[in-house]
């Protein structure tokens, strides 16, 4: 029984070694808050949070003079916001394949603007929603669109909106850590010498198995 036990428990413990090893970390959300660039105001740069962004534009907004707009109330994480220039269509694309989460959005100057989003999947537009947002408060709206390669943002008023801590998951998975690498070397080292500790195992039960006939001899006893 000895025996037996610790078979399985090796063989447990290799199975979890192996898939630990083996399987790469899964992707993690991460938040574009746009507090990183650089400036009071500017373009968005292609290669941002590994993004190309068209006529993305970022700003602080209490350093450029809007602290009564929705520019300031839509600033999730300070200093900065993103925001469409010149109220015209913006868009976010990618060549890795993402997960777009969900975002805050809020009118720059008026309530009650229509905000149009639309996802491509391979350049076909597979993903489309529409909500309301006004200067007041943050619209918080949760999308979880997968395996996109672009997203367009439409504010249907031709307006401008702000837009704060967009959360995205990159669809490929994040390659293992070293650690988790070794431990999954050790779980196929492993691997090769279970059946030989099997059977050495194994051989031993049998010879204690010949050697006493009393039941209640001690089972280990050679």
């Amino acid at each position: 029984m000895k025996y037996t036990s610790l078979i399985t428990a090796a063989a447990v413990l290799t199975g979890a070694a192996v898939l630990i090893g083996a399987t790469a970390t899964p992707s993690r959300a991460y938040t574009i808050t746009f507090d990183d660039l650089s400036g009071d105001l500017g373009y968005i740069p292609d290669g941002y949070a590994d993004l190309d962004w068209n006529n993305f534009y970022y700003a602080n907004p209490v350093d450029n003079g809007y602290t009564d707009t929705g520019y300031n109330v839509g600033t999730i994480s300070s200093p900065n916001i993103a925001l469409n220039g010149f109220g015209a269509p913006t868009s976010i694309t990618s060549s890795t394949p993402f997960t777009l989460q969900s975002g805050y959005f809020t009118d720059a100057f008026e309530d009650g603007d229509t905000i149009t989003v639309t996802g491509d999947v391979n350049g076909v537009a597979t993903y489309t929603t529409n909500f309301t947002i006004d200067s007041e408060s943050p619209t918080f709206e949760t999308f979880d669109w997968n395996d996109l390669d672009e997203v367009d943002f439409n504010d249907e008023q031709g307006s401008q909106f702000a837009l704060d801590n967009l959360s995205l998951v990159p669809s490929t998975p994040e390659p293992a850590s070293p650690l988790t690498m070794l431990v999954g070397v050790l779980g196929l080292v492993l691997c090769c010498t279970q059946k030989r500790i099997k059977s050495e195992l194994l051989a031993v039960c049998a010879k204690n198995q010949k050697s006493s006939t009393n039941p209640l001899d001690n089972e280990n006893k050679v």
